[in-house]
């Protein structure tokens, strides 16, 4: 499965050498570059990227606040980042970019052994997590195209109920659907049956 890495860095020959060590790694990897934090933003918006590498020292807009600005977008901040840096290399800017998210932080100039063996383990974990959300999107899809009701149970209460059901019942959610009932047997007992019972 194909990870999409964004190297984000204003000095060309850095991008350079970092999608060489990428290249030379065993993952199949799409690498997209910036050279801006809002070139970086853009093309966070329009691609489906699985890790970001950044650069700390970058003029207009530097890394971390390049990430702190991506982070409080939906789509982007659960995307890991790697921090590097040449000169904010002290423990006050790596707790900084820890705090910011980073599953990582390196300094320059860059050991592509050390750094290989560290992408190998984060691209691995990136392959099983995007493996885990494809299969539970497929198995979802399935789940949908059902043209009957199927529900999920935790054993205590329903935690999930296909689109059929929600089509077919007027309801948006199962929110919505746990506001006005405590079980799903009331929209199959009349009214009639339910007078009934309790007298």
């Amino acid at each position: 499965m194909l990870v999409n890495i964004l190297i984000v860095d204003d000095i060309a020959s850095n991008i350079i050498s970092l999608k060489a060590i990428l290249d030379a790694l065993e993952t199949k990897v799409v690498v997209h570059s910036a050279q801006s934090g809002n070139d970086g933003l853009q093309i966070l918006l329009k691609e489906k990227i699985d890790l970001i590498i950044s650069d700390i020292q970058m003029p207009d807009m530097d890394g971390f606040e390049f990430i702190r600005i991506a982070k409080k977008h939906p789509k982007i901040q659960d995307i890991p980042v790697i921090f590097a840096s040449a000169i904010f290399n002290t423990d006050e800017y790596r707790n900084k970019g820890y705090n910011l998210g980073a599953i990582e932080y390196v300094t320059k100039p860059i050991d592509p052994y050390m750094f290989s063996l560290k992408l190998i383990n984060i691209l691995k974990i990136i392959s099983i997590e995007k493996k885990s959300k494809h299969n539970f999107q497929r198995s979802k899809a399935i789940f949908n195209i059902q043209q009957s009701i199927v529900l999920i149970s935790n054993g205590r209460t329903i935690t999930d109920i296909n689109r059929y059901f929600f089509n077919n019942f007027g309801f948006d959610n199962l929110h919505d659907f746990k506001l006005k009932h405590a079980c799903i047997c009331e929209l199959f007992i009349d009214k009639e049956d339910k007078i009934g019972r309790a007298s």
